[in-house]
C-alpha cells in the first residue's frame, strides 16, 4: 500500500504502530511524504491515474511542468494586489476587550 501526501497525524501513527506491525505487512506499506517522484520511481506510470500526471509523464491532463510553473506565476502575479493587501483586513480593536479581565491571571507558587 502506497500512502501519499497523508498529513503529519497520520504519520506519526504510523511511525508509532510501525514497531508493532508484522515484517510482511511493513514491507507492504510505503510512505510518500508529499513528494511525487516517490510515487512515479515506486509505481509505474502507466499504472497511475492519468489525470494526476502532467505531460512530461505522458498525462493529458495538466500540461508540461513549464506550462504549469508558468501559469502559476501569471496567476501569482496577476493578483499580485489581492495579496499584498489581504493583511489589511485584520485590525484589533482595543475598545472592544473586556474590562473586567483581571490583569494577572496567574499566582506564584511558592516552593520550600
Amino acid at each position: 500500500m502506497h500512502y501519499f501526501d497523508t498529513g503529519p497525524v497520520f504519520e506519526a501513527m504510523m511511525a508509532i504502530s510501525r514497531p508493532f506491525m508484522p515484517e510482511k505487512f511493513k514491507k507492504r506499506i510505503v510512505m510518500h511524504g508529499n513528494n511525487m517522484e516517490g510515487v512515479y520511481t515506486s509505481i509505474e506510470k502507466h499504472l497511475l491515474p492519468r489525470e494526476f500526471l502532467p505531460d512530461d509523464y505522458d498525462g493529458p491532463c495538466a500540461g508540461t511542468i513549464k506550462e504549469i510553473t508558468d501559469q502559476l506565476k501569471a496567476d501569482l502575479i496577476k493578483d499580485r494586489e489581492k495579496f499584498l493587501n489581504s493583511g489589511k483586513n485584520f485590525s484589533y480593536d482595543a475598545k472592544k476587550k473586556p474590562t473586567d479581565v483581571p490583569n494577572e491571571s496567574f499566582r506564584k507558587l511558592n516552593i520550600d
